[in-house]
């Protein structure tokens, strides 16, 4: 008796994001991204996933303490959630990933 075996072979793309604490420069790498994926439209043709730290929320429920983030720079990075199709995985565990054992704030 023969066993056949099967592989699927998946192309995808994995970049690894790290973005700024300052507001300029995460507007200038929401743009790159989006000009990104018009200059390498082929990108978009496979699974490309991002990971890191966007150094953002996109909705206030996501911030953690007494600053609210500002509105005009959440709507650049939601826009650019958009512009790239990006849909966040869902999660299992706690929400909160580093507390610096602050307790809330």
């Amino acid at each position: 008796m023969s066993t056949k075996k099967y592989f699927i072979t998946i192309r995808f793309t994995f970049s690894v994001i790290y973005a700024s604490h300052r507001s300029e420069e995460k507007k200038t790498l929401w743009a790159d991204l989006v000009q990104y994926v018009k200059d390498y439209p082929t990108l978009v043709e496979s699974p490309w996933y991002l990971a890191g730290d966007f150094n953002y929320v996109h909705n206030t429920s996501e911030r953690q303490g007494r600053q609210i983030p500002k509105a005009c720079n959440m709507e650049m990075f939601n826009d650019c959630i958009f512009r790239l199709a990006l849909i966040e995985p869902p999660t299992s565990g706690k929400a909160w990933t580093w507390s610096n054992n602050r307790g809330m704030l």
